[in-house]
C-alpha cells in the first residue's frame, strides 16, 4: 500500500476524507478515489498512516482509526482538549497533543486503547516531532524532549527540557 495517498480536504470540521490513488491525468474522480467518508475529515490537523491504519483527529479532539484499504472505521473516541497539531506515530503508538498541553498516547490497534496520558503543564499548538528515537514537543514556553530509557527491564519515557 505504499502507493496509497490520502488527502484531507475540508473547509469545516465535518468535511470529507478521501483516499486517492496517485497518478492519472485529467478527471480521475471515478478511477482514483478508493474510498470517501463525507464527514471524516479535519479542518486543521493532518492525520497519519501507520501499520495499515489511518489515524485522524479533529480540532475538537475526536480521534479515529480506519482500515487503510477500504476506509472502514475501527473506532472513534473523544479525547480531552482541542487539537491543532498533527498526529505522530511510531513504536506501535500514535500521539496527539492538545492545545491545553495534554499528550495522549494511543495503541495502534483495532480497538481504542489509551496507553498513556502526559500533561505538559503548558499550552501547545505545535505538532510533535521525532528524531534519533526521541520525541520533541514545543509548548508556548519550552521545547520538551521525551527520551526512552530502560530501567529494571522496563522501558520508560524520561522527560527533559531540550537544550
Amino acid at each position: 500500500l505504499g502507493e496509497l495517498w490520502h488527502e484531507w480536504t475540508s473547509s469545516d470540521p465535518y468535511g470529507p476524507l478521501l483516499a486517492i490513488r496517485p497518478g492519472g491525468c485529467g478527471e480521475v474522480t471515478q478511477s482514483h478515489v478508493l474510498w470517501r467518508d463525507p464527514s471524516g475529515g479535519s479542518d486543521v490537523v493532518s492525520g497519519v498512516v501507520y501499520q495499515d491504519r489511518m489515524f485522524s483527529v479533529s480540532s475538537r479532539g475526536v480521534v479515529a482509526c480506519r482500515e487503510l484499504t477500504h476506509g472502514g472505521l475501527f473506532w472513534r473516541q473523544r479525547l480531552l482538549g482541542d487539537v491543532f497539531s498533527s498526529l505522530l506515530a511510531g513504536g506501535g503508538l500514535a500521539y496527539t497533543t492538545s492545545e491545553q498541553g495534554r499528550v495522549d498516547v494511543i495503541e495502534s490497534a483495532d480497538e481504542f486503547r489509551l496507553a498513556a496520558t502526559n500533561v505538559l503543564g503548558d499550552r501547545s499548538l505545535a505538532s510533535p516531532a521525532a528524531a534519533g528515537g526521541d520525541i520533541f514537543v514545543r509548548t508556548t514556553e519550552y521545547l520538551i524532549r521525551v527520551a526512552m530509557a530502560v530501567a529494571g527491564g522496563q522501558t520508560q519515557g524520561v522527560i527533559a527540557l531540550a537544550e
